[in-house]
């Protein structure tokens, strides 16, 4: 419960004149408000460095860095199955995100607590 200060009409009126407002603010060629807020800094695929890499077995750890996102500095640690480090080298699109199908299988925090422990799942998956 609270107060509700508007003057005239009731809340329903004023959420209906509300929203007429905010589509009156649209521009007529958009089909979205004039302002939205900015989205998190996703790392962009296509533009990335590789710091680092290890090899165990069939397993490919990775220090990536996408230079557009901001959490971490940009660095995720990735582990990777059945791709070597030639191959990662020769990728011109890297998603870190998880999809079904797609290259990464794991992510550990940008460290070196996180490479460590990259290291230690590959060991042990490879036993």
């Amino acid at each position: 419960m609270g107060i509700y200060i508007l003057s005239g009409g009731s809340r329903d009126e004023d959420s209906s004149r509300l929203s007429r407002k905010r589509l009156s603010s649209l521009n007529p060629s958009e089909s979205k408000p004039a302002y939205e807020p900015p989205l998190p800094p996703n790392p962009d695929p296509l533009r990335f460095t590789i710091e680092r890499v290890k090899e165990t077995g069939p397993y490919l750890a990775g220090l990536i860095h996408y230079p557009d996102c901001t959490n971490y500095e940009g660095r995720k640690i990735i582990v990777f199955e059945g791709l070597t480090e030639t191959k990662l080298r020769s990728m011109k699109y890297l998603d870190p995100h998880f999809f079904e199908g797609g290259p990464v299988m794991a992510r550990f925090q940008p460290d070196e607590s996180g490479w460590e422990n990259a290291l230690q799942l590959m060991r042990t998956l490879s036993q």
